[in-house]
């Protein structure tokens, strides 16, 4: 995704023949929409359409990648062949329990690619809710739940949905995981070394106020890696 004209992106792919897509942005709307600091940025959405990683590309890893794979289809829906519309309409609607139904109308794999997809979606919040990851729990449970309605996997969704809410230590967490988070936007765009000894200072806070948790280990590491960073 480019802000720049048509004819100097183009002279560029040419030039580099680059392979991936691309489209053009002129008014930034999807660089403000994602809270982009800096170019390059890149977003990493998993198969059920939740942003699981954003950041500069050069920090993005396999393992990240892998992990967002997870429940992804072996080929894109619209290769599927036409008594199928009405599965890929209800995808499209995140409807799973209504797209599950759906495909289990025809002949094929079609459903069992469908319940991989709920299956996925499942194990997302299982696996950042276990890990301590309460913040990534919830931004993929809040959708999660809704689109899951109807299925098991939705009754399991919303139940941890409802320990995210309610424990008043998990939301303790998530909150100390948002103000971390508005702490590393900032270190993104750091240029003064005024402003990042006050980063700092914020980073050691969390750290100490946090001890033995998520947001205790990611604020000491973004501590050791910009104090590194400062001359």
């Amino acid at each position: 995704m480019t802000s720049e004209p048509k004819q100097p992106t183009e002279e560029y792919v040419k030039s580099t023949g680059l392979k991936h897509a691309y489209a053009y942005d002129p008014d930034g709307k999807l660089s403000k929409y994602f809270g982009v600091a800096g170019i390059p940025h890149a977003v990493l959405v998993d198969p059920g359409g939740t942003v699981v990683w954003s950041g500069h590309p050069a920090a993005l890893n396999d393992a990240i990648v892998e992990s967002a794979l997870a429940g992804a289809l072996t080929e894109p829906v619209w290769t599927w062949p036409d008594e199928t519309a009405r599965v890929r309409e209800l995808l499209g609607e995140r409807s799973y329990a209504a797209a599950l139904a759906e495909a289990r109308k025809h002949e094929g794999p079609y459903a069992e690619r469908v319940q991989g997809l709920v299956a996925a979606r499942l194990a997302r919040v299982r696996k950042a809710f276990d890990s301590g990851d309460y913040l990534g729990a919830l931004n993929a449970a809040e959708p999660a739940a809704k689109s899951l309605a109807g299925l098991p996997e939705g009754d399991e969704v919303r139940g941890i949905l409802t320990n995210l809410q309610s424990d008043p230590g998990i939301q303790r967490l998530i909150e100390g995981q948002r103000k971390l988070k508005a702490v590393l936007l900032k270190v993104d765009k750091v240029r003064l070394v005024a402003d990042a000894k006050q980063l700092l200072t914020e980073l050691e806070g969390l750290s100490e106020a946090y001890p033995d948790s998520i947001v205790g280990e990611r604020a000491k590491a973004a501590y050791e890696a910009l104090k590194a960073r400062i001359p």
